[in-house]
């Protein structure tokens, strides 16, 4: 028979398998029939099972470790078990005595130990198996350790010698009660000053040159969990030199000497002075260096670039010293350019001129200059007002003019012009060049021109009217103009010179002498110009204001006469003294008329048609240049004469000669403008005092155009004419002392 509370399985040859049912605890049984094979017998059996009764829940203690008021979370079914199959419970069996516990059904729990509690405690639990009904109560043991809430560490700063500490203590100390930190001195430091305060915060102040370590302790104190604790502050002074020296770098220009002062950068802290030695010396230069750091170097003759010294700087309170250097740097300038040599040249009208008719001159320029590569010229060609200046660039310089410029051809032998050309060296420097082209003397050419209505006379003469100063024409070759010329005591007087005579004023006496008119008949080319003298009296050696009238009427020039027809003598009744005075005033006359004569200007080439220039009489030369009138009719010549200059088909020459006139004077700045020649004019005027009633004034007469028979020997009288002049010259205010 089977069994009744499980399943069973029995094999032939005995054995069997016998599961009882789940859960199944207690007594079953079975028979099985046992039969021999051999001797066909067989006999029936009982087996009595027993199955005992075996626990399903498997259920341990637990124990949990926290930290003071840390809260604990944990399992207690971690170490629980069942062969159930079913599924396992927890519930609180008795609850914790030192904090709060919370128990979930499925093992897990949180645990919150009082504040500030520390020790054990502990709770149970039922945990029950769902499938076998089965349950069993477990201990869970809870240790709280003890955690201080006061944090603090030792702390350590650094300061330099003589300098305050100011720091906070506090910085790496906490608390985990929730309260206040507060701090006490505990023990003081040994090598200085401290405060500390009760935040923390402390000041420390090392005794004066102090340095190395130094400590204090500090008590803390933690308000809410009454905690204290003691901690350490290690102070560290760093030893500072009180002497602080820097290096120093100054620039100064080339040959330029440098006041400094190396001691504007150093400074001590010891409360001493500082000063200074030369440690070592320039290189390059000069040095005097103070003991207050102050220095004058001055460089080597052009020298440019980097020099440097070293000096010892000390501290007399720390007897602290230090080397320190000073570069100095010489910034290179431009030396100006040394030129020399050929600067200054001349070149005369119509003497000088190549082939081409050029006027040239040539020489060299030398150049020193300390610059390396700036010995030389800015090569080029320059423009002056009247040439050009070709120059090379080791200075080979030619100049060159036209020699047929107006204005060159204008000059008189005592005038002369100037170019002025400033070159230029590799570094700028310049330099002028001065070029002077010197007028000739020209030839002087005699018009055969007279002038009317001459009057003379032994008393007082009219000088009414304009001058006119015209052309009247070609003269043909049957032409011939023979002048009337005064007899011996003839003489030009003054219509505003009273015909009485002053004794007591005499004034030099030019008396003509007549020489036949065959001697002196001017040729068909040539324009008699003479002087007119002047026959006033006077007595002493001086002139007043009212010594010499003018009539407010016109005056005019009547008669024209040769110079070869002039002397000089005084009247036999005069003193030696007042002879001499007035020799020597004809002798300065004829110096003067002499050089006219000789130095003529060129010829314009047609003719001047200058109408009544009215030369009002005036004995002051600045009442002549403020003249209105005559200004303007010095414009109009000037013009005039501007236009005959443009126009010019072929040259003529001009005679220039003067004349004396009564208290009329003329500035010679306005005959150098009427003339375009002054210079001519000036050497004369320079040449004759501008007395009273003794001055001169210009007459310009133009020549008669030559026929072309007489061109051909116009060279010839030229040479025979300034012959005669000079013969002339010989002859004119000579004294006549029989007479």
């Amino acid at each position: 028979s089977d069994v009744t509370n499980g399943t069973l399985s029995l094999n032939t040859d005995g054995t069997f398998s016998y599961t009882a049912d789940t859960n199944f605890t207690g007594s079953d049984s079975f028979t099985y029939t046992v039969t021999d094979s051999a001797s066909g017998e067989s006999d029936i059996r009982t087996v009595d099972l027993t199955i005992n009764t075996i626990t399903d829940l498997s259920a341990q203690d637990d124990s949990f470790t926290t930290d003071e008021d840390v809260t604990l979370n944990a399992d207690v079914s971690i170490n629980d078990s069942t062969t159930s199959g079913g599924n396992l419970s927890y519930a609180l069996d008795s609850d914790v005595t030192n904090g709060t516990l919370s128990l979930n059904t499925d093992g897990t729990f949180s645990y919150t130990a009082d504040t500030n509690f520390t020790g054990s405690d502990s709770f149970t639990y039922t945990v029950t198996d769902s499938a076998s009904g089965e349950s069993d109560i477990r201990t869970v043991d809870l240790t709280i350790t003890a955690v201080t809430d006061l944090s603090a560490a030792d702390d350590s700063f650094t300061t330099d010698e003589e300098v305050t500490l100011n720091a906070d203590v506090s910085i790496n100390d906490s608390t985990t009660s929730g309260g206040s930190l507060s701090y006490a001195l505990d023990s003081d430091v040994a090598n200085g000053t401290l405060s500390l305060n009760t935040d923390g915060t402390f000041s420390y102040t090392a005794d004066a040159n102090f340095n190395g370590s130094d400590s204090f302790t500090y008590t803390v104190t933690d308000s809410a969990s009454g905690e204290s604790a003691i901690r350490t502050v290690d102070l560290t002074i760093t030893a500072v030199t009180d002497l602080s020296a820097a290096d120093d770098s100054f620039t100064t220009d080339e040959d330029v000497t440098l006041n400094a002062d190396v001691s504007i950068n150093d400074s001590t802290t010891s409360g001493g002075s500082l000063s200074y030695a030369l440690d070592s010396d320039v290189a390059n230069g000069t040095l005097s260096l103070n003991t207050d750091g102050t220095f004058t170097y001055t460089a080597d003759a052009n020298f440019n670039g980097s020099d440097s010294f070293t000096y010892t700087v000390t501290d007399s309170a720390s007897g602290e010293s230090d080397i320190r250097t000073v570069t100095l740097n010489v910034s290179a300038i431009n030396d100006a350019a040394i030129v020399s040599g050929d600067d200054t040249a001349n070149v005369t009208e119509d003497v000088d001129p190549n082939g081409d008719n050029w006027l040239e001159r040539s020489g060299i320029l030398t150049i020193s200059d300390v610059d390396v590569g700036q010995s030389n010229f800015v090569a080029g060609t320059i423009s002056g007002t009247y040439g050009t200046l070709t120059i090379d660039t080791v200075g080979n310089w030619k100049y060159v003019a036209d020699n047929s410029q107006v204005v060159i051809q204008q000059l008189d032998q005592s005038e002369s012009v100037t170019d002025i050309f400033t070159v230029t060296t590799a570094d700028g420097t310049t330099h002028n060049v001065y070029i002077t082209i010197d007028g000739v003397n020209e030839v002087t050419v005699i018009d055969n021109t007279t002038t009317d209505n001459t009057t003379t006379d032994n008393g007082t003469g009219d000088l009414g009217g304009p001058v006119d100063l015209s052309d009247t024409g070609e003269i043909t070759d049957s032409e011939q103009i023979t002048p009337d010329f005064p007899s011996d005591e003839d003489v030009l007087l003054d219509q505003g010179i009273d015909d009485e005579k002053d004794d007591s004023k005499d004034l030099p006496v030019v008396d003509f002498e007549s020489i036949p008119p065959e001697d002196n008949v001017p040729s068909e080319d040539e324009t008699v110009i003479s002087l007119i003298p002047l026959e006033t009296e006077m007595a002493g050696d001086s002139l007043d204001e009212d010594d010499l009238t003018t009539n407010p009427g016109e005056q005019s020039v009547d008669y024209l006469v040769s110079s070869d027809q002039l002397s000089a003598h005084s009247k036999p009744s005069e003193s030696n003294d007042t002879q001499r005075s007035k020799e020597s005033l004809a002798d300065t006359l004829l110096e003067g008329i002499k050089r006219v004569e000789k130095e003529a200007l060129e010829f314009l080439s047609v003719p001047l048609s200058v109408d009544a220039l009215y030369l009002e009489p005036t004995d002051s030369v600045g009442a002549v240049t403020e003249n209105k009138a005559l200004r303007a009719g010095l414009d109009a010549m000037h013009e005039e004469m501007e236009e005959a200059f443009r126009e010019a088909e072929e040259e003529q020459k001009i005679s220039v000669y003067m004349t004396s006139g009564v208290s009329v004077t003329i500035a010679a700045g306005a005959l150098s403008y009427l003339l375009r020649a002054g210079s001519l004019m000036s050497s004369f005027l320079a040449t004759v005092p501008l007395w009273k009633g003794f001055d001169p004034v210009a007459i310009l007469l133009t020549p008669k155009k030559k026929k072309k028979k007489d061109q051909d020997t116009f060279a010839d009288s030229v040479d025979q004419l300034e012959s005669a002049v000079e013969q002339k010259a010989e002859k004119m205010f000579s004294e006549k002392e029989n007479k």
